[in-house]
C-alpha cells in the first residue's frame, strides 16, 4: 500500500508550497501525510518521467538537455521486468483492495495537476523538469483517476458538492450488476490498519534521521566556508 503513495515522497522534496490546503491532497489520514508530511527543502534539481512515456524519443533528449548532453542511447531500452506474480487483481475478491487504492491515485493526480505541474511548467523554476509533460499531464489526469479492471467508478457527488479529499469514495459500478463489493470486517482493518502504522512510523523515523544528517551537513559546510582563509 505505501508504494502506492509516491507522490508522498515527491511532496517531501519540497518543490512545492505545501501549505494546508495542498496538504489536504497528501494522504491526510496517514501518520506521515498531511499536516505530518516532512518537508526537506530539497534543493538538486530533480527530472520527473512516467514510465510509459519511456518509449518516446521526445523524454530522452529532454534528459540529455537536463543533464547537459548531446545525446542518450535509448535504441535498446527495455524496461523492469518485475516480478511475476500469479493474481489477477481484476477479479472480484481485490474490488476492495483496489478501491482503496484508486483514493490514493486520485490524490495523486489532483496534487500533481493542481501544484506540482504548475511549478515544473513556470520558467522561473528550472530545478522542476517533467519530461515530455503535456503527455503526462494527460495520462495523470485520466488513467490514475480511472479503475484499471473497470468495475470500480468514483462515486457521484451531491447536488452541489464540491470534491474534496474527505468525499473521495470509488464503488462498485452498478451496471455491472454484480452482488456488493466485499468489505472487510472492522476487525480486519484495524490489523491491516496498525501493521501499516508500524511500517509509516519506521518511514517517518528514516526520514526525520536523514533530514537531521542533511541539517548537519550543510551546518558543517557552513561552518568550513567561514573558517576557510581569505586570500
Amino acid at each position: 500500500m505505501l508504494r502506492a503513495r509516491f507522490h508522498i515522497a515527491l511532496a517531501q522534496l519540497g518543490k512545492t508550497n505545501l501549505d494546508d490546503q495542498e496538504r489536504q491532497w497528501l494522504a491526510p489520514n496517514d501518520v506521515d501525510g498531511g499536516m505530518a508530511l516532512l518537508n526537506l527543502n530539497v534543493s538538486n534539481n530533480i527530472f520527473l518521467y512516467e514510465q510509459t512515456t519511456l518509449r518516446n524519443d521526445t523524454v530522452w533528449q529532454e534528459l540529455a538537455d537536463f543533464l547537459s548532453l548531446s545525446h542518450i542511447p535509448n535504441v535498446h531500452y527495455e524496461g523492469s521486468k518485475g516480478r511475476t506474480l500469479n493474481k489477477n487483481i481484476c477479479l472480484p475478491e481485490y474490488d476492495y483492495f483496489r478501491s482503496v487504492l484508486m483514493v490514493y491515485s486520485y490524490q495523486l493526480s489532483r496534487w500533481m495537476q493542481d501544484y506540482f505541474f504548475p511549478v515544473a511548467k513556470d520558467p522561473s523554476r528550472p530545478d522542476v523538469f517533467v519530461g515530455d509533460i503535456e503527455r503526462v499531464e494527460k495520462i495523470i489526469a485520466t488513467s490514475y483517476q480511472q479503475d484499471p479492471c473497470n468495475r470500480l467508478i468514483l462515486q457521484p457527488l451531491e447536488a452541489n458538492e464540491t470534491r474534496m479529499p474527505s468525499n473521495i469514495k470509488y464503488i462498485l459500478d452498478p451496471a455491472l450488476k454484480e452482488a456488493p463489493m466485499w468489505i472487510p470486517s472492522e476487525e480486519y482493518i484495524a490489523n491491516l490498519t496498525m501493521q501499516e502504522k508500524i511500517l509509516q512510523e519506521e518511514k517517518k523515523a528514516k526520514a526525520a534521521q536523514k533530514e537531521d544528517e542533511m541539517r548537519r551537513r550543510k551546518e558543517k559546510r557552513n561552518v568550513t566556508v567561514a573558517e576557510r582563509p581569505a586570500r
